[in-house]
């Protein structure tokens, strides 16, 4: 199979020519069978369990819903897919999404998670969700809506789906676990979350261990929570993720341990563009203290703002103790600002009571700065980096391009200002230090330190 147009519309390869693509339509009250039989069916469990037999059935078909499908709990088990293509599309039109609703807001509705559990898409399969939205759907491991080893493209939006554990098996992606490979996943997450009540936890909306080119959408008020440790309280990555777009707001992850209230990443994020918002993470042990309440890396991550302005916003951690509240990175980040007219900005205004190192950026690794544009730490006493253990391991800022506002205190071992980068600080107090055994502050551009100190 070589290719899927934006139609539905598949090239076959010379193997796969002969199938005939099937066709079920289903709406309130009638099904037509993939095979081509009529019958009217008006309960709803009825439709949903036709809608399963299209799910299931081994030859490739497409199916068209023109109306909301619920689940009531007694249609049996997981959809599986393994076939070469399913299509499930909206015939209503693109403006508006029609759902598929696992009926899990209520977990007493939902006494064998075994049944509500939403598509499984195996190694040999391939999905293409249209203007769906995939809605309360729940699971005992890992992709409470979705659960992904074969090939994926999906259009639609993510509501209220759950990964709910009380086994020591670890707790994976809320709403979507990827094994394989996802062309896109375009559309708004909201309330989706992973409880586990005796193991870890990871990726309340998102998990991936496979490959997406792109994600595109909105992430709001994300829960991942467990007595285990916590990573990544929207989207985890041990993979290849392209492109992310969209803001993350009033996302967290809480447990006994926590990294990345929004993104943690061990893997690769070519490119992030969007905003992060009131994100946070917490973690009670009181040994290891939380990090990255936006976004933990130890790996690559690109942060662009291509378009204007790009904003960490009231972005903590909740201990006093605690590491990054915007940003932890022990491998490399990029902030780029694009053009002359773009700006990266760590705004640290958050009211929130137990809020610690709002907008910070902790950094061990690499800190590569580059663009026309501008970067602004937060305003106040904990920045680019805190640190009050002077043994503690510096990283690097290397600042290629545009200006960097040290409206506060800017600590690492070395700080390189290259041609046509500048430095600049005219806040009283602020300190820009180039510490360690090695610090070095490096400059080839221009360093403006006017009321600030430097050594």
């Amino acid at each position: 199979m070589r290719s899927l147009t934006k139609t539905g519309i598949r090239i076959l390869s010379a193997k796969y020519r002969s199938i005939l693509i099937k066709c079920a339509i289903i709406n309130a009250s009638v099904f037509i069978g993939a095979f081509g039989a009529t019958s009217a069916m008006a309960a709803n469990v009825a439709i949903w369990q036709h809608y399963r037999g299209a799910v299931n059935n081994e030859s490739d078909a497409t199916i068209k819903v023109n109306a909301d499908i619920t689940y009531d709990g007694s249609a049996g088990a997981t959809n599986e897919i393994n076939r070469s293509l399913l299509i499930i599309k909206n015939t209503e039109g693109n403006d508006t999404n029609l759902i598929l609703n696992g009926k899990c807001s209520d977990v007493s509705q939902c006494s064998d998670v075994s049944q509500t559990k939403g598509l499984t898409v195996g190694t040999g399969g391939a999905l293409t969700l249209t203007n769906i939205t995939m809605q309360n759907f729940k699971a005992t491991q890992q992709g409470g809506a979705i659960e992904n080893y074969g090939t994926a493209n999906i259009i639609g939006a993510f509501i209220g789906n759950l990964v709910e554990s009380d086994t020591t098996t670890t707790a994976l992606g809320g709403a979507i676990y990827n094994d394989g490979i996802i062309t896109n996943i375009k559309g708004n997450f909201t309330d989706n979350s992973i409880s586990s009540s005796s193991a870890s936890a990871a990726g309340g909306a998102i998990y991936n261990n496979g490959s997406i080119t792109n994600i595109e959408g909105n992430f709001k008020d994300t829960n991942l929570s467990s007595t285990g440790t916590v990573s990544g309280g929207v989207i985890y990555n041990i993979g290849n993720i392209d492109r992310i777009k969209g803001d993350f707001i009033d996302n967290s992850a809480s447990g006994t341990y926590g990294s990345g209230g929004g993104i943690f990443n061990r893997g690769t994020i070519s490119s992030f563009s969007g905003n992060f918002v009131n994100n946070s993470v917490s973690a009670t042990s009181g040994f290891v203290p939380p990090k990255g309440g936006a976004i933990y890396n130890d790996t690559i991550i690109n942060i662009l703002a291509d378009n204007g302005e790009l904003k960490f916003d009231g972005n903590y951690v909740t201990s006093s103790s605690g590491q990054g509240g915007a940003i932890y990175n022990t491998g490399t980040v990029g902030l780029y600002a694009q053009t002359a007219s773009d700006s990266i900005t760590f705004t640290g205004t958050s009211a929130v009571t137990g809020a610690y190192d709002v907008d910070g950026i902790y950094n061990t690794g690499t800190l590569n700065i580059n663009g026309d544009g501008t970067i602004t730490p937060y305003t106040g006493t904990v920045n680019l980096y805190n640190v009050t253990d002077a043994t503690t391991a510096r990283g690097t800022t290397n600042i290629y391009g545009g200006t960097v506002n040290a409206n506060g205190n800017i600590t690492q071992n070395i700080i390189n200002v290259n041609s046509g980068a500048t430095l600049a600080s005219n806040t009283a107090g602020v300190k820009i230090i180039a510490d360690g055994t090695d610090g070095n502050l490096i400059n080839d551009g221009t360093i403006n330190i006017t009321g600030a100190n430097s050594r």
